[in-house]
């Protein structure tokens, strides 16, 4: 692989974008704490709390994960998909706003099963996109990386999990990344994002790391900028009672706000701000409160190599 000098990239900035939980997101997420509360064995079970993590970061992507997606050529089904989750509720207004500037964007997820709610996002909206997994075959990887990346091409959207590896995967001509939710493994973001902001890319980059406020993932996030190795602790041997202790503390975080009910007009406030804020203000907001978290956690730097594949 060719070392890149950052002289030779286009520049390149990173905002954190916050949401809330929607009121079917709150519901869910209540219920994930209220048995997390109830049932004293999870202290000792490594396993049942690795799988309520990721129960509770479901909930935060988008109920669909966990209830299933339901007939989507019901009356209304666009605007139920995009208003259960305060992370589509953001990604829906930022996509309106990118589209009619004429951007290229891609969409990075850690879970596969929410390529399925961004396909039928996109098909409902009439965006063109294309789509690509773990189990994308080579052959239409390659087809799905021409149509994307050739001279005039009218896809909008590359949606793709953070771990579909492989070579060939330049999408150079994308100007915008979101990383719609971060890995635990926070190099494979990193890596990720080196899919667009790599050699041959001619233009000025953003990403936009999503993340809802008040849950596990914002607790997640506090850990990574404490150097906490949290995905190590969980793949490699070590002390597992230290690796329980932490996945407890993650899962019950803020239990006793979400218990008392006073996070419980989350939906109402953000769901308001999404809805009538305009989209540049929402964003400068975001920009503000990522360089308020860049001074608490010292500069927030990409781990990114500077290497391509």
């Amino acid at each position: 692989m060719e070392n890149i000098s950052q002289e030779e990239l286009p520049s390149k900035k990173e905002v954190y974008l916050f949401t809330k939980l929607s009121e079917n997101q709150m519901k869910l997420y209540k219920e994930l704490i209220l048995r997390v509360l109830s049932e004293p064995d999870l202290e000792v079970n490594k396993n049942t709390y690795l799988n309520m993590l990721m129960q509770f970061r479901q909930v935060c992507n988008h109920p669909y994960l966990l209830t299933g997606m339901g007939d989507e050529k019901a009356p209304g089904y666009l605007a139920d998909l995009i208003k259960s989750s305060g992370k589509m509720m953001a990604l829906d207004k930022l996509l309106g706003k990118l589209f009619n500037e004429k951007h290229q964007v891609v969409i990075f997820c850690q879970m596969a099963k929410f390529l399925d709610v961004l396909q039928a996002y996109c098909t409902l909206k009439n965006y063109k996109y294309c789509r690509m997994d773990v189990n994308t075959e080579l052959a239409q990887r390659k087809e799905q990386v021409e149509e994307f990346t050739k001279p005039g091409s009218d896809r909008f959207l590359f949606c793709l999990t953070t771990r579909t590896g492989g070579l060939g995967i330049n999408l150079s001509t994308a100007d915008t990344v979101i990383i719609y939710d971060n890995d635990m493994d926070a190099t494979m973001d990193d890596g990720a994002i080196q899919r667009v902001y790599r050699t041959g890319q001619k233009n000025p980059v953003t990403v936009y790391r999503m993340m809802t406020e008040d849950t596990v993932e914002e607790k997640l996030f506090e850990l990574q900028n404490e150097k906490v190795r949290l995905h190590e602790m969980m793949w490699n041997d070590g002390d597992e009672t230290v690796l329980i202790e932490l996945l407890k503390n993650i899962v019950k975080y803020r239990a006793d706000e979400f218990v008392s009910g006073s996070l419980s007009l989350a939906e109402d406030e953000f769901g308001k701000i999404i809805a009538e804020e305009d989209i540049e203000d929402y964003l400068e907001k975001c920009e503000s409160k990522t360089k308020e978290m860049n001074s608490k956690y010292g500069r927030i730097k990409s781990r990114i190599d500077q290497k391509e594949d």
